[in-house]
């Protein structure tokens, strides 16, 4: 039973200490989401706003400009399937992410939360909830408390590699994409 008990201690212990160390990596950049993450997150934004993954209105009214991103996006959508005249359009991202996503969004507009805000803590609930189960996996593989902490510590620690290097980029003045 003290097993259980260490594990349970240690799970919910990492899951604190990573959400503390996700919340201060969003607290230290301060920037727009790079790479898919705005594409993902109009994706969820119609799936929550209009009941589809049809993403035609937002990138048309650019209504997501100063809410996921900061200027006009690319349109990220397959053109052998979808011309100009399509009734709808559908990003050629996959819908698990936006998906798991969607429910904070919707939480977010419920508690008056900025909706880049509620979908970064929705990403920083589910990293630190990664962690855990590394932590859990090794644990399950190894059978050390101490190999499976620094399995997850070790995890924990690739967000603070990403810290490091974005602030090289701002120090040095390369512009994020």
């Amino acid at each position: 039973m003290r097993l259980r008990m260490r594990t349970w201690i240690s799970a919910l212990s990492l899951f604190a200490v990573s959400c503390a160390v996700e919340l201060w990596v969003l607290h230290q950049t301060h920037r727009w989401p790079r790479g898919n993450a705005p594409h993902s997150a109009i994706m969820a934004s119609s799936l929550v706003n209009r009941g589809s993954f049809d993403v035609k209105p937002s990138y048309l009214s650019g209504d997501y400009i100063g809410v996921f991103y900061y200027e006009q996006l690319d349109f990220h959508i397959n053109p052998l399937y979808f011309t100009p005249d399509s009734p709808a359009w559908c990003s050629y991202h996959s819908f698990g992410v936006p998906l798991l996503l969607a429910p904070f969004l919707l939480a977010g507009q419920h508690l008056h939360i900025a909706a880049l805000y509620a979908l970064q803590l929705g990403k920083v609930l589910f990293q630190a909830l990664g962690v855990v189960v590394v932590y859990l996996y090794a644990l399950e593989l190894v059978r050390h408390n101490g190999a499976a902490l620094v399995a997850a510590f070790t995890a924990m620690t690739m967000l603070l590699v990403g810290i490091v290097v974005a602030q090289r980029r701002k120090v040095s003045g390369v512009v994020d994409p």
